[in-house]
């Protein structure tokens, strides 16, 4: 059926652009394994000591800072990326001579199992990765950032994108910052929007009169578009199931200023120009440029809109899975039509939300 092929072009709706997502492949299987440092991170940190003791000794020298060197564990979960984290911690510690970075890395599917075991026994890194800054922080286990992010008139806040500094938002403090995002957008035929002159619309009411138009256009060979889903006029724009790879600095660390200072460094407009070139990712940078005109839209839908969150630590991937299970159903059975598909969606998200708002 026309009708039904130009729909399932537009209504791709629910194809989920996991630009970044949560790791390299596979789902959100957890492990129970408790990281380790590797025996490299052992012979840094003997290293690191001997450095110590030679600046004690040190006579007329002084080094920046205070002058004793300084440790700090960092966890990351991309060991993929082995070698652009290598540069930036060698980066970092020639521009910070008092600190050193200690790297403990472990697969994306340990991180939630490794940091409640951390945070039980009291001896979490100084700086981790997280998805779920509200649970976290709920346990008391992450620092508030935000006397940080709002110093200096919000010099270090102001590089950040509002979606993705929001993911870390706690009430009215932040507890965590992105180093890069994620999110489903709708996918549309820009080839037959072109052709036709039509604009993304900017309200689902502009939406739906589009949808009307174009139920009576032809078909033909296609390039894809992406857009978020509009929202009814004089409401925001929100991005459904926005996410960010985010870092958080451990309630316990002995060392909070000096692991700003290597947030500030892993946010900086080099680092992550360098991070996004290499990985592909759209940053929680503002200010960060993209070659790839894709990659360029991703970054400004992202910036120019809101995450969908209502509790701290709301989470709406079930009620996306589900919807995008169901969209399957709607695009393979003929004689299921749109506005079933759509009360089914609109049944789903008042579900979810009432699930949500207590």
């Amino acid at each position: 059926m026309r009708k039904r092929s130009l729909l399932a072009g537009c209504l791709a709706a629910a194809m989920s652009l996991t630009l970044i997502a949560c790791g390299s492949s596979g789902g959100t299987q957890e492990s129970a394994d408790t990281p380790a440092v590797s025996a490299e991170s052992e012979a840094d940190q003997a290293e690191g000591a001997g450095e110590a003791e030679a600046v004690q000794e040190m006579a007329g020298e002084e080094k920046t800072g205070s002058g004793d060197v300084v440790e700090l564990e960092w966890l990351h979960i991309w060991p993929e990326y082995d070698d652009i984290w290598k540069e930036a911690v060698a980066d970092f510690e020639a521009q910070h001579e008092n600190i050193k970075i200690n790297t403990i890395a472990i697969s994306w599917d340990k991180l939630s199992n490794s940091l409640l075991t951390y945070f039980a026994g009291g001896d979490a890194p100084d700086v981790m990765p997280t998805w779920s800054t509200g649970r976290y922080q709920a346990m008391g286990a992450i620092m508030d950032l935000t006397p940080y992010l709002e110093a200096d008139s919000g010099a270090w806040k102001n590089t950040f994108g509002g979606a993705g500094l929001g993911v870390g938002k706690v009430g009215d403090s932040y507890y965590s910052v992105p180093l890069r995002t994620t999110a489903t957008l709708m996918i549309y035929n820009k080839t037959m929007m072109d052709e036709h002159g039509w604009k993304e619309p900017a309200t689902q009411e502009e939406f739906e009169a589009l949808m009307e138009e174009i139920k009576a256009a032809a078909e033909a060979g296609f390039e894809l578009g992406a857009m978020a889903m509009p929202a009814p006029e004089g409401t925001p724009v929100i991005i459904n199931n926005f996410g960010a790879d985010s870092w958080m600095v451990s309630a316990k660390t002995e060392h909070p200023d000096e692991c700003i200072e290597w947030l500030k460094y892993l946010s900086s407009d080099e680092f992550m120009q360098n991070f996004a070139d290499k990985t592909s990712s759209v940053v929680g940078n503002a200010s960060v440029t993209y070659s790839d005109a894709a990659m360029q839209k991703f970054a400004d839908i992202f910036s120019g809109t809101q995450c969908y969150r209502i509790n701290a630590d709301y989470v709406s991937n079930d009620c996306n899975i589900d919807i995008n299970m169901e969209m399957i159903n709607y695009l393979l059975d003929p004689a299921y039509t749109p506005e079933k598909l759509g009360e089914y969606a609109a049944n789903a998200w008042a579900e979810n939300i009432a699930e949500n708002a207590g």
